[in-house]
Formats: C-alpha cells, sequence, structure tokens
C-alpha cells in the first residue's frame, strides 16, 4: 500500500445526523412539558434512544472500518458521539415517561 500522504480522517456525517437526531429528541421533550401527545412522544423516544445508538454505531463501525496507519483519530469527535449519545438515551427515557403516562391515560 503506498500512502500519498494525506491523512484519513473520521467520518464527520453520521456525527452530525446523531446531533439533530438528539436536538430533536430534545425539542420533542420541551413540547411534551406543556402539552404532552402519544405520537410526539412516540417520534422523541425514537429518535432518542434508536436514532442516536445507531448513529453512534455507525460512526464508530466506520472509525473501526478505517484504521491503517495514516488514519488521524479524532478525540473530539469521539467525546461528542459519547455526551450525544448519553444525553439522546435520556431525551428518549423521558419522552418513554411520557408515552407510558399518556398510555396509561387511556
Amino acid at each position: 500500500m503506498t500512502t500519498t500522504g494525506l491523512s484519513v480522517r473520521a467520518a464527520r456525517w453520521p456525527v452530525a445526523l446523531e446531533v439533530l437526531a438528539v436536538l430533536g429528541a430534545i425539542a420533542v421533550v420541551a413540547l411534551n412539558l406543556t402539552e404532552a401527545t402519544w405520537w410526539l412522544c412516540l417520534i422523541g423516544y425514537l429518535l432518542g434512544t434508536v436514532t442516536a445508538v445507531v448513529f453512534a454505531a455507525v460512526y464508530r463501525s466506520i472509525r473501526a472500518a478505517r484504521r491503517s496507519k495514516v488514519f488521524r483519530p479524532s478525540p473530539g469527535l469521539d467525546r461528542i458521539v459519547t455526551v450525544t449519545m448519553v444525553v439522546g438515551v435520556l431525551a428518549g427515557i423521558a419522552c418513554a415517561y411520557l408515552l407510558a403516562t399518556e398510555v396509561a391515560k387511556w
């Protein structure tokens, strides 16, 4: 394998999509605090718990596949992925609680 002097960096698109999903889940939690609807709670749950974890897994699998002598890891992106995944799961849990209380009213 020949190297051209260019380094390979970690993919940034899964991180951006994960951040958007987590921001969406947080927005849903904020909207549900005023008036909860079951479909909005379900969307927040899916954005926070499922989508954020999927994009974190995609980022980490791409990062693991690109390991080579010219790969430059990005510890900042790794921290962002970890923090947004935790925040997303917490927002998803909050939406799951709101969804459960909304369904219990039926």
